[in-house]
C-alpha cells in the first residue's frame, strides 16, 4: 500500500486453489485468513474469490495446471469490478 500514490487503493483478491487440481483444502483455509488478517491490519480491501469460485467446480479451472478457465477469470474479474464500481 506504501507504493500507491493517491487515488490509488490496491486490493488483495484472494482465489481459491481447486479441490481436485491441488486438494489441499485445510492450506488454503489458512493461506485465505491469514491474507485476509494482513489485508486488514494494513487497511486494503480484501476481496474473497470463494464468493464467486468454486473449488469444486472444475469448470472454474483450467484444464491444466493451476490456473482458472476464461470462465473463472471472468467470474474475478466481475468481482473486482463490482467492487471497483460501489
Amino acid at each position: 500500500s506504501e507504493i500507491c500514490r493517491s487515488p490509488c487503493k490496491p486490493i488483495v483478491a484472494y482465489i481459491p486453489n481447486s479441490n481436485y487440481r491441488q486438494p489441499n483444502l485445510s492450506k488454503s483455509k489458512k493461506f485465505k485468513r491469514e491474507l485476509k488478517e494482513a489485508s486488514l491490519k494494513y487497511n486494503i480491501a480484501f476481496l474473497d474469490g470463494e464468493e464467486v469460485i468454486d473449488y469444486n467446480n472444475t469448470k472454474d479451472y483450467a484444464p491444466k495446471g493451476p490456473h482458472l478457465s476464461t470462465q473463472g477469470y471472468k467470474k474475478i474479474s466481475n468481482l473486482i469490478s463490482n467492487h471497483l464500481t460501489k
